[in-house]
């Protein structure tokens, strides 16, 4: 069932004051994203920001603000049960199901043009298929090269024939998302070599980096330095990119006896470690539940030290947006994943956190132990980025590309 805050009601092109109307398909219904959404909407855009509140993540601030602009709507769009992510036959029914959901949104506000992204591969085919029978022009916002997660999935669960072919199905489907769309907006550089591949011109994307919204993150003062135990936060999903048994290595790990781990999360990660809490000895590890966005900035000034996990496998398409997040609470940030991702060349080249590789793993509890002794050093990391997250999360310089990239989209359209 889809509700909106307010109903615009059905239209079609401009509204009555010739303003553009613009849905903003989020499926995960992430900070950044209802950010640019407000930004946008500011600006004169209609824009109606789309979202799954049974996505199980964490969510943005997604109610209306009293200083929100007139020309921002917000629709949920619910399954009839929370989306079953691990479960492959009802996740195929689920995403159906979204897919029609989301149509009909999409067709009730009439938007001049989609920008769209988050949805898992089938629903954003079936939708894209849906959009293009009606002639709706959408951009596609790149998060993920996903068809290279369920290469790398399949070759681990299935036998080599079989994967082959669910690998290049996969590839087809995204490809056909990429391909047809107005324009591609990717976050990093990397993926324009998938897109060299599959035929995109270089003026058919462009890359805009992701960011955090600095404004709504504000700064935690930290706890007393007198406390009695170290706290590392792990907040964010645990699913295929994310290796739990990391997390729980730090809980028993000897050389941080006097730390507390905690994880917020919720999902299979989260269940794995739940089952494994009798190996933890007493309070070094917590697990908590996803908080509201209000109350992130507490639970992030909480931690002497964050912590961010990837698979290698996930490296080169993916960029944990827990990162961006984690540099705006002011805290060292230290990093387990591939050094060439973009996150952890962010971290390193900015002076602004860790980054230990997975060859270098059995080195984690070492550099975390030197990290908690030394106060000064995590003053300095978290000043550092702090201070990286304001020069770079400028949500108007952001916005600014995002309207160049819709305007030439409504612009080709009114063309055809």
């Amino acid at each position: 069932m889809s509700s909106a805050t307010t109903d615009p009601g059905p239209s079609t092109g401009t509204d009555d004051a010739g303003r553009p109307r613009v849905v903003v398909h989020d499926f995960a219904g992430h900070p950044f994203q209802i950010e640019l959404s407000r930004e946008l909407a500011g600006r004169g855009f209609r824009v109606d920001h789309q979202y799954s509140p049974t996505n199980v993540t964490g969510h943005g601030e997604m109610r209306r603000r009293p200083d929100d602009p007139a020309g921002l709507t917000v629709t949920e769009i619910a399954l009839r049960r929370p989306f079953a992510r691990y479960r492959p036959v009802v996740r195929v029914v689920q995403e159906v199901e979204y897919a029609v959901k989301a149509a009909r949104a999409i067709r009730r506000f009439g938007p001049d043009v989609v920008l769209m992204c988050n949805l898992s591969l089938l629903a954003n085919v079936l939708l894209v298929t849906l959009l293009k029978s009606r002639g709706t022009p959408y951009v596609f916002w790149h998060q993920d090269v996903y068809s290279h997660g369920v290469r790398t999935t399949a070759e681990n669960s299935l036998r080599p024939g079989v994967a082959s072919v669910v690998a290049r199905v996969a590839e087809a489907m995204e490809r056909s998302v990429v391909t047809g769309a107005q324009h591609v907006v990717a976050i990093a550089e990397s993926f324009t070599e998938v897109y060299r591949r599959w035929g995109l011109e270089f003026d058919e994307y462009t890359v805009i980096p992701n960011w955090a919204p600095i404004d709504d993150l504000p700064l935690v003062d930290p706890r007393p330095a007198a406390r009695r135990r170290h706290v590392l936060v792990y907040s964010g999903t645990l699913g295929l990119k994310h290796d739990p048994g990391i997390l729980l290595d730090l809980a028993r790990s000897p050389e941080l006896s006097d730390t507390t781990l905690v994880v917020v999360s919720e999902g299979k990660g989260r269940d794995w470690l739940e089952a494994r809490l009798d190996q933890v000895a007493e309070e070094r590890l917590q697990l908590r539940d996803y908080v509201t966005f209000a109350e992130l900035p507490e639970l992030l000034g909480s931690a002497d030290v964050l912590i961010c996990i990837l698979e290698p496998a996930a490296s080169r398409f993916s960029v944990p947006s827990k990162v961006l997040t984690y540099l705006c609470a002011g805290r060292p940030v230290v990093a387990v994943m591939d050094p060439s991702n973009s996150a952890a060349a962010l971290l390193r080249d900015h002076d602004a956190g860790v980054v230990v590789g997975h060859d270098a793993i059995a080195t984690l509890p070492v550099r975390l132990r030197a990290l908690l002794d030394d106060p000064r050093e995590r003053v300095r990391l978290g000043r550092r980025a702090r201070d990286l997250a304001e020069r770079t999360f400028d949500k108007a310089a952001v916005a600014d590309r995002f309207e160049k990239v819709l305007s030439r989209a409504l612009a080709a359209r009114s063309r055809t």
